[in-house]
């Protein structure tokens, strides 16, 4: 025989045998489509091609290793963000689980059932590329159709960019999704459920097949960049990195933050800077990472006041209205070209001023400020050579909310919501189920406030994301799809199993003024554990008053920092925050709370962690006032609520 022409010939290895394939004694070989000479991992075969003149092989021929993650090793019962060992490796589970009964649909012993913003994420890298990926895909149990993404990492989890198109789960029986990169070096997977809605999917039997080695590419080397200053207020910006080393899929980063990058050449990158990343002075370092060849040093970009100077705006301040006669409290100011010498001013008296960032200062208003009713106004003033005054926003000081009958405002009313349209920024809303300071101005609750017992445990089922067209004539409406790839999970403030006593019950948790932009690890981690703590305390004979809440602008989400979401609709916090306090079952509450009532309260960041155990978290009470202006419990005794809010839990 002197020559062999195949299409579409395979040499592997089947089963669990350790076989060696021979060709030998030929002229020629000419390969035309498709040869793939691969094992499975953890086997040992060879694969031998001997005496032969000549081996013709085109581009589409190549060696890999069929990496499989078949979910029957290892175990998790709850959706609860938890870490898994399974057979490839680790990986996170958030708002999912590995499920085995007879609703699941399995190959083998268990697959894994995703529900809601659920995802499955790698925390290993694979060493030697992906050129294709495989994954089986059905509807659980009678649920309806849902859908979901596979996206990758090359940097190992600091970015992530989705491959193939968004998949839909319609059927009942196993699918399966087929998608190919070709991209060589580490690389590692997250499946995202995208809908948001209840309806659960299980996916099983993950195939990688790998594609070429790591540690193949070169380290990237900075040498200057062009600018290497801008001034505060700055629009985008077109960064020019010169330097050697550069690849295709070399990127530019910011403050370990990728860019959009273009390549020009290996010695020449150009990056987009998003005008959000120019909005307060002080040095960034700039970079040039690429996957398996690691980050080249870095070059600092010099952010300036500004020459000409850019006048501070403000857009809201937190809170904006207040009962006269309160102690002093701190008042959080919102806006644009704010500097670290900006100042919060009362009627054009400065106050004393703290800055955070571009877009964040807060100020201590004393209590002589808001002894008697009236109002003012607060404005932001920036000094010379950059800088003037802002336009004004005004506060109201004012005898008090009006009285209220509503169990979830038993404790009080802790930034003196109304429900008149006036104050758009503090509007309360009063429900059977909670109450809330809604923000029109940033399209979300300003805090949520509830009472917790067992007479609110039923069996109702979680329900669907809805528009809550509740909310005043003419103001705008949130809806679920406008959180649809935003890198933020619908992250409830009420939780859904708080609230399963009735499906009225349930779906008033649903609407979309009780949601906000969370961070998945935040959400799946701390933040839920926090809310079973606070269920698990009502089975053991308490009732729980709970009030939580947003702080600030701007966290990190999966794909980087964000102030807002869906356009500039909706504002991004950077904290989330919680304060419960716990009473033994009975009646007449108010008057039930002492100095040695429990209180317990955490902050936390709205970022992609790592998070510990909700309780490394613990704060005072007092600590969350201090953040956010609001006083909280202030149908208690003054002297009480000092004793009980000063104190963090130590239970």
């Amino acid at each position: 025989m002197s020559a062999v022409s195949a299409q579409g010939l395979i040499i592997h290895k089947q089963g669990g045998l350790k076989d060696t394939v021979v060709v030998s004694t030929v002229d020629s070989i000419t390969f035309t489509q498709s040869l793939v000479v691969h094992t499975n991992i953890g086997t040992k075969d060879s694969v031998l091609l001997s005496s032969i003149d000549s081996l013709t092989l085109d581009s589409s021929i190549y060696a890999g290793s069929i990496i499989k993650e078949d979910f029957e090793t290892g175990s998790k019962g709850a959706y609860a963000a938890a870490n898994v060992t399974l057979s490839t490796g680790v990986w996170n589970l958030s708002d999912a689980l590995i499920g085995n009964t007879t609703a699941d649909v399995r190959n083998g012993n268990a697959a894994v059932r995703v529900r809601n913003s659920g995802k499955i994420t790698m925390l290993f890298d694979i060493t030697s590329g992906a050129k294709t990926v495989t994954i089986q895909h059905a509807k659980y149990g009678t649920d309806a159709s849902t859908t979901w993404q596979l996206w990758y990492s090359t940097d190992y989890g600091n970015n992530w960019l989705q491959t193939g198109s968004t998949v839909t789960t319609s059927a009942k029986l196993f699918e399966t999704a087929s998608f190919t990169l070709n991209i060589t070096g580490l690389i590692r997977f997250e499946i995202r459920k995208t809908d948001g809605a209840s309806a659960r999917v299980n996916i099983d039997d993950i195939s990688i097949t790998t594609y070429g080695g790591s540690n193949t590419n070169p380290t990237p080397i900075i040498g200057s960049i062009t600018p290497s200053s801008d001034t505060v207020g700055a629009g985008d910006l077109n960064l020019t990195v010169t330097g050697s080393n550069f690849i295709a899929s070399s990127t530019v980063t910011w403050n370990a933050k990728n860019l959009a990058t273009t390549y020009v050449s290996a010695t020449e990158l150009q990056a987009i800077v998003p005008a959000v990343n120019l909005i307060g002075a002080g040095t960034v370092r700039v970079g040039v990472y690429t996957p398996n060849g690691g980050y080249s040093s870095t070059v600092d970009f010099t952010i300036k006041p500004g020459l000409n100077g850019y006048v501070p705006a403000i857009r809201y301040i937190s809170p904006q209205i207040c009962t006269y006669g309160r102690a002093a409290f701190t008042l959080a100011v919102t806006g644009s070209n704010i500097s670290p010498n900006s100042i919060v001013k009362w009627n054009d008296v400065p106050l004393a001023t703290t800055y955070l960032s571009g877009t964040q200062l807060q100020a201590q208003v004393t209590a002589g400020l808001v002894a008697n009713v009236g109002t003012a106004n607060v404005s932001i003033y920036t000094p010379p050579p950059a800088g003037g005054t802002s336009s004004s926003r005004v506060f109201t000081i004012n005898t008090g909310p009006l009285p209220s009958t509503n169990i979830h405002l038993t404790m009080g009313n802790p930034s003196s919501a109304v429900h008149d349209t006036n104050y758009s920024a503090n509007y309360l809303v009063e429900r059977g189920q909670y109450c809330m300071s809604y923000n029109r101005d940033r399209n979300l609750c300003n805090w949520i406030s509830w009472e917790l017992d067992t007479t609110w445990y039923g069996t109702a089922a979680r329900g669907d994301f809805l528009t809550d067209n509740t909310l005043p004539a003419g103001w705008p409406r949130v809806s679920t799809n406008d959180y649809s790839g935003s890198g933020f999970n619908r992250g409830h403030m009420c939780p859904s199993a708080d609230r399963t006593r009735s499906v009225a019950d349930n779906d008033t948790v649903f609407l979309m003024s009780n949601i906000i932009p969370q961070t998945g690890p935040q959400n799946g981690g701390p933040w839920g554990s926090f809310e079973v703590a606070c269920r698990d305390l009502t089975l053991l004979g308490n009732k729980v008053y709970i009030y939580c809440g947003v702080y600030g602008e701007g966290g990190v989400g999966e794909f980087g920092y964000a102030t807002t979401i869906a356009s500039g609709k909706i504002a991004v916090p950077s904290k989330t925050w919680k304060v419960a306090m716990v009473l033994p079952m009975g009646t007449d509450d108010l008057s039930r709370v002492t100095s040695s009532t429990r209180c317990i309260a955490v902050i936390l960041e709205n970022n992609q962690g790592p998070f510990n155990d909700w309780k490394t978290y613990k704060v005072s009470v007092d600590s969350v006032e201090v953040l956010t202006g609001y006083d909280f419990f202030s149908n208690v005794p003054l002297a009480t609520q000092a004793a009980i809010e000063s104190v963090v839990d130590s239970q």
